[in-house]
């Protein structure tokens, strides 16, 4: 799903990886104990209808990794894969253009990264650009998001 500037959302059900572009102007309406500015909110708001599936923009799987699912929105900005690698295997981690942050949502690895060192759920790795991650995976599924800037 793509959402747009001044474009409001809310997470009701499930989970949910959200990657945006650098902002200054997070506004909150509700459901926070932050600082909340709902005129402000109110007046920037998009108010052009749209159904739902105008939102939606196809996954692709990646040709050169099987283990791979590309999301690419229709802004230069970001994108994010699914890395979900089945099997207690050696895996590596694409080294791109850009730095990467990885976000690790289910299983256990081995890693390295400049140094050896061990990935669980719940891990964040960060990863320079033109540099890869090498993974052994300890569990039955690896379940990662990377977030990037596409400079290809």
């Amino acid at each position: 799903m793509f959402l747009g500037p001044n474009e409001p959302h809310a997470y009701l059900l499930g989970n949910c990886i959200e990657c945006m572009a650098c902002s200054d102007n997070v506004v909150r309406a509700g459901l926070t104990p932050k600082f909340k500015d709902v005129p402000t909110l109110c007046e920037m708001l998009n108010y052009d209808p749209a159904p739902p599936t105008s939102k939606i923009f196809p996954s692709t799987i990646d040709t050169k990794d099987e283990f791979v699912t590309k999301y690419t929105p229709p802004v230069p900005d970001f994108a994010v894969d699914k890395i979900e690698v089945v099997g207690k295997v050696d895996y590596t981690v694409t080294a791109f253009d850009s730095a990467n942050i990885l976000l690790v949502i289910e299983g256990d690895a081995d890693a390295k990264y400049k140094q050896p060192f061990k990935i669980h759920r719940g891990s964040v790795i960060f990863i320079s650009a033109n540099q890869s991650l090498s993974l052994t995976c300890q569990s039955d599924k690896l379940l990662i998001f990377r977030a990037y800037c596409p400079l290809f």
